[in-house]
C-alpha cells in the first residue's frame, strides 16, 4: 500500500511538471543509455518566464521518476523537487568538493554581502549519466549554507547538515591584491572531526599551492547513502616554477583518502612527483617521475615524451614509459604516435608500441563534417594506485551527429581490463514561437513579440551552457550552444545580471563582459548580445601521461 502511494505521488508530480513544461518557452528533450552505469532514461528540460525545470524517467536498479522546478521571485530563488547541493570548502585547492543529490525544497536568498541557502527533504541517489535525470529518495536531510563577505578581503562561510549523522563546518577565506589566498575550516562531517587549511601564492615566475586536511576515519562531508570515491588527505603541496617562458617545472606531494566500495584499493595513499616541460616553437620535451605509496604497496614510475610538428599537416610524439612496482618485474614501454592531417576534415593516427617483446600497431583518425564528427583516438593514463600497471593504454571512439535541430552522440571506451563500455544520448530543443529551432504545438496563451537574445562564451571563446542570467527580473539559462533569450511585452529597457552562484555548470567563474542595460527588440530583428565569463579554476594542461 505504501509503495502504491509513493508511486502515485511520483506520477502526480511528473504530470504536474509536464503541465508546466507545456507552457514553457523552450523545451530540450534528451535520452540515452550507458553500459558503464547500466543506466537508461529520458528527460525534458524546460525554460519559461522566470522559471526553469526538468522532468525525467530512467532505469538503474529499478525505475526512477524525478523532476525539479526553479523560480526567481524578487531576487530570491525557489527550488523544489530533485536537486543537488554543492559542498565545497574554501580550502579545496586540490578538489574535494562534493555534490549531494537531494529531493525536497530549498530557498536561496541574496541580501547585500550575504547569500543563504535553506533546504529540507532527503538525500537521494541518481541515474549515472547526463542523458537522464531521475533520482530515488534515501534518508531525511536538511541543510543551511551561509556565505558572507565580511570585508573586501575576508569572506566567511557556514555549512550545517542535519541528518542521521550531523555535519557542521565553518570557514574563513582571505585574499589580497598581491595574489595571496589563505583559508581555514573547522567542524565535523557525519559526526567525525574535520580541519583543513590552505595557502595559495601566485607570482609571475612561480605558483605555490598548499593544503592540509585532517579528518577522522569515516569522515564524509554529509551523511550520504553512497560515499565519495576519494578526497584529499593530509599534506598536499604543489610548486610550479617558470624560470623562463618556455620551461615549466613542477614538484608535488598529494595524499588521498579512499572511502569507497572498491575494496582492492587501500584507504589512504600518498603520491609524490616531479616533472619538467619544455616547449620551443613546434617542438616539446617533457619528463617526470612518480612514486605512489598505499599501505605496503609501492610503485615507482617515470616517463619521457618528445614531440615535433611540421606545420599543421604532420606531428610525431615519442613516449618512453617505465614502471618499477615492488615484488614485480620492472617494465619499459616505448610508444610512437604519428598524426597526419589530410584535409580540413580528415586526419589519421597511428600508434606503435613495444611491450613484453611484442610490437603492436593501432590505427585511428578523425573526421569532422558539418553534420557528423567521428573520432578514434589513443592515449596513456597514469594510474598511481595500480601497482602492476601504473601506465595504462586506452582507446576512445566518439560519434557526434547534428541533423537540423537534432543532435546525437555515442562514445565508447576500452577499459584496461578489455571491456568495452559506451554512453549514448540524443537531444533536441523546441522553441515555442522562435525561429532558431523546431516549432512545437502552439499553446493557447499568446507569446510576447519582443525579445532579448545572445550567447554566453568563456574567455577562450567557446560557448558556455548552463550560465544563469537575470534579465529584467526573469531567470534564464544558456542552452547547449551557449545561447539564451527572454521575452517581454514592451521595448522598455531591462537590466542584465550574471548570477554566478546559479550556474548549472560546475566551476568558479568571473564576469568579464556583460551589457548592463539592454532594450528588447522585435523577434526576428533582435541583435545578438555577447556575455563573456572567465573560468577561474581551470586546471593547467598536464604532461604527456595525463
Amino acid at each position: 500500500m505504501r509503495g502504491a502511494w509513493v508511486a502515485t505521488r511520483r506520477v502526480g508530480a511528473l504530470l504536474a511538471l509536464l503541465a508546466v513544461a507545456s507552457s514553457a518557452q523552450v523545451v530540450e528533450l534528451q535520452g540515452g543509455g550507458s553500459s558503464l552505469f547500466d543506466a537508461y532514461g529520458v528527460s525534458a528540460n524546460v525554460w519559461g518566464r522566470s522559471y526553469d525545470g526538468w522532468v525525467g524517467i530512467g532505469y538503474q536498479d529499478g525505475w526512477r521518476v524525478g523532476g525539479r522546478l526553479r523560480r526567481a521571485i524578487r531576487g530570491d530563488t525557489i527550488r523544489a523537487g530533485n536537486d543537488a547541493l554543492t559542498l565545497r570548502a574554501p580550502t579545496d585547492l586540490f578538489g574535494g568538493g562534493t555534490n549531494v543529490l537531494v529531493q525536497g525544497a530549498s530557498v536561496i536568498r541574496h541580501r547585500g554581502p550575504t547569500r543563504a541557502l535553506l533546504f529540507a527533504g532527503a538525500s537521494a541517489t541518481g541515474i549515472g549519466g547526463s542523458f537522464a535525470q531521475a533520482q530515488r529518495a534515501e534518508r531525511p536531510l536538511g541543510a543551511l549554507f551561509v556565505d558572507r563577505t565580511l570585508t573586501p578581503q575576508l569572506r566567511g562561510s557556514v555549512q550545517a547538515i542535519l541528518a542521521r549523522r550531523q555535519s557542521f563546518r565553518a570557514g574563513l577565506a582571505w585574499t589580497d591584491s598581491a595574489g595571496i589566498e589563505a583559508a581555514g575550516m573547522l567542524g565535523t562531517g557525519a559526526n567525525r572531526p574535520f580541519a583543513s587549511a590552505s595557502l595559495l601564492m601566485d607570482r609571475d615566475r612561480w605558483t605555490l599551492r598548499a593544503q592540509y586536511v585532517g579528518a577522522a576515519t569515516g569522515f564524509r562531508p554529509a551523511d550520504l547513502p553512497v560515499p565519495p570515491q576519494s578526497r584529499p588527505d593530509g599534506l598536499n603541496v604543489q610548486l610550479t616554477l617558470r624560470p623562463i617562458e618556455s620551461l615549466t617545472l613542477t614538484l608535488a606531494r598529494q595524499g588521498f583518502a579512499q572511502d569507497s566500495i572498491i575494496g582492492r584499493w587501500r584507504s589512504r595513499a600518498i603520491g609524490t612527483s616531479a616533472s619538467a616541460a619544455l616547449v620551443r616553437g613546434r617542438s616539446q620535451l617533457s619528463a617526470g617521475a612518480n612514486r605512489s605509496d598505499f599501505g605496503d604497496q609501492r610503485t615507482q614510475s617515470a616517463f619521457l615524451a618528445a614531440g615535433h610538428a611540421i606545420g599543421d599537416a604532420f606531428a610525431a610524439n615519442l613516449y618512453v614509459l617505465h614502471a618499477r612496482p615492488v615484488d614485480l618485474p620492472a617494465t619499459t614501454t616505448p610508444a610512437l604516435v604519428l598524426q597526419e592531417r589530410l584535409s580540413e576534415r580528415y586526419a589519421l593516427t597511428q600508434l606503435f608500441s613495444w611491450s613484453a617483446g611484442r610490437l603492436s600497431t593501432s590505427l585511428g583518425g578523425t573526421y569532422r563534417g558539418e553534420t557528423m564528427d567521428l573520432g578514434v583516438g589513443y592515449g596513456f593514463v597514469h594510474a598511481p594506485l595500480d601497482p602492476a600497471q601504473p601506465f595504462q593504454r586506452t582507446l576512445n571512439l566518439s560519434i557526434r551527429l547534428q541533423l537540423g535541430n537534432y543532435r546525437a552522440a555515442v562514445a565508447t571506451t576500452l577499459t584496461p581490463s578489455g571491456a568495452v563500455v559506451y554512453d549514448a544520448s540524443a537531444a533536441t530543443f523546441l522553441y515555442l514561437g522562435g525561429e532558431n529551432g523546431l516549432f512545437a504545438t502552439p499553446i493557447a496563451a499568446p507569446l510576447t513579440r519582443y525579445v532579448v537574445q545572445g550567447i554566453v562564451r568563456d574567455d577562450r571563446g567557446a560557448p558556455l551552457s548552463g550560465a544563469a542570467l537575470l534579465i529584467g527580473g526573469e531567470l534564464v539559462f544558456s542552452d547547449s550552444r551557449g545561447r539564451f533569450f527572454a521575452r517581454f511585452r514592451s521595448t522598455r529597457q531591462v537590466r542584465i545580471t550574471v548570477l554566478l552562484e546559479e550556474f548549472l555548470v560546475s566551476g568558479r567563474f568571473r564576469v568579464e563582459l556583460v551589457p548592463a542595460i539592454v532594450r528588447p527588440q522585435l523577434e526576428g530583428q533582435a541583435s545578438e548580445l555577447t556575455v563573456v565569463v572567465r573560468r577561474e579554476d581551470r586546471n593547467d594542461e598536464g604532461a604527456a601521461t595525463r
